[in-house]
């Protein structure tokens, strides 16, 4: 996180899967290797040089052409350095 933060200029944007990913990857495990809920990842975001000015929880189902229904969740949040 602290490379994310050191490397933008003035606003951030992150788009985080909170959901299993559909692929694995070689090694068998889960291509989204941390899967924590929002609240979680909000913790991680706190940095004294840049503020959360938007943020949101999507949440919803996707039926896949094979497979069980998947239900999808992503933490959204906009940044701007202070």
């Amino acid at each position: 996180m602290d490379q994310l933060f050191s490397i933008g200029q003035k606003y951030q944007y992150h788009l985080i899967a909170c959901h299993p990913a559909k692929k694995t990857l070689s090694d068998g495990r889960n291509a989204h290797l941390i899967i924590e809920n929002p609240d979680w990842w909000k913790v991680k975001m706190i940095d004294p040089r840049w503020k959360i000015i938007h943020e949101e929880i999507l949440e919803f189902e996707v039926q896949p052409k094979k497979g069980p229904l998947l239900h999808i969740k992503k933490y959204i949040v906009f940044m701007e350095k202070v």
